[in-house]
């Protein structure tokens, strides 16, 4: 038998083994991997099988329900905690955010997108 795997419907250069394994995971792997297996009697694709980074979970305390994580935290390639509030950026330049919101910090303008970087910190005021 002889194996050839794909990468969002794109030969992998170099992968004809019956396993595949992708490493130090970033978000240029996420996507969809599949593989083409032949012999002599022909050749079957497999199923495709989605690679996503995993859900978000939060702990510590929650009077602000930052331990609340919002259904859909999935696909994140950032994460950053303020006081009172979390922030997640989402493989696809979306955000999700939670927790308190007495200074706006969780309201995400209706107009932004491809967002590529995310930064929280402590509002203090006097």
């Amino acid at each position: 038998m002889s194996y050839q795997w794909h990468f969002n419907d794109t030969d992998i250069p170099g992968a004809t083994s019956a396993s595949c394994t992708v490493t130090n995971v970033q978000a240029t792997n996420l996507g969809k991997y599949s593989v083409t297996i032949t012999n002599v009697a022909g050749a079957t694709n497999s199923a495709e099988a989605s690679l996503e980074f995993g859900e978000v979970t939060a702990w510590g305390v929650a009077n602000y329900l930052q331990t609340s994580v919002p259904p859909g935290a999935t696909n994140v390639l950032g994460f950053r905690a303020g006081f009172q509030h979390s922030v997640a950026l989402k493989a696809d330049g979306s955000l999700l955010t939670w927790g308190g919101n007495d200074s706006g910090q969780t309201t995400i303008p209706p107009n932004l997108s491809n967002i590529v970087a995310v930064a929280a910190k402590r509002q203090i005021t006097a």
